[in-house]
């Protein structure tokens, strides 16, 4: 049974995926920006920018590094939408 993770922190993350770096934008429940930067499209890098935060909703486009993106933020208990 697969487990269902919710967003428990009220942000939402975008997350516009490239082969070799990824930008990304945080938002709060009110749609206001926090933050936005860029992140190296890679396991550590990705590990290393979201395993100290709160589960969050995150939002990836679909490509070819989606499902590994995917699945990576859900190990992290984050809630993902792959759109």
């Amino acid at each position: 049974m697969k487990k269902d993770i919710k967003a428990e922190s009220g942000l939402t993350v975008g997350v516009d995926l490239g082969d070799r770096w990824s930008k990304y934008c945080v938002l709060d429940e009110h749609g206001q920006v926090l933050e936005e930067d860029t992140v190296a499209t890679t396991g550590r890098a990705f590990r290393k920018l979201f395993s100290d935060r709160a589960a969050a909703r995150v939002v990836i486009e679909v490509g070819t590094h989606s499902p590994w993106v995917q699945r990576l933020l859900q190990e992290l208990g984050h809630e993902t939408i792959t759109a």
